[in-house]
């Protein structure tokens, strides 16, 4: 459908961006995926996308641990 081809082209824009803000950042620039941060297994993906509320939690977490080992 004409929803879900925008939201491809959108997300293939989204992702070339961040290659080029790491060229231009170098060192200073820090991307943790979420995506690692939680399953659908473990009831932490509503419905294969967004997050549950205990999803959120463990990307929370996973943020905080990457902030916390590189402070």
């Amino acid at each position: 459908t004409g929803d879900a081809l925008y939201l491809k082209e959108r997300t293939f824009v989204f992702n070339s961006q961040i290659q080029n803000l790491v060229g231009v950042l170098g060192d200073r620039f820090s991307y943790v995926d979420p995506a690692l941060s939680v399953t659908p297994k473990n009831n932490q993906i509503l419905d294969g996308l967004h997050p549950t509320n205990d999803g959120y939690e463990q990307i929370g977490v996973a943020f905080g641990n990457f902030i916390n080992a590189n402070d």
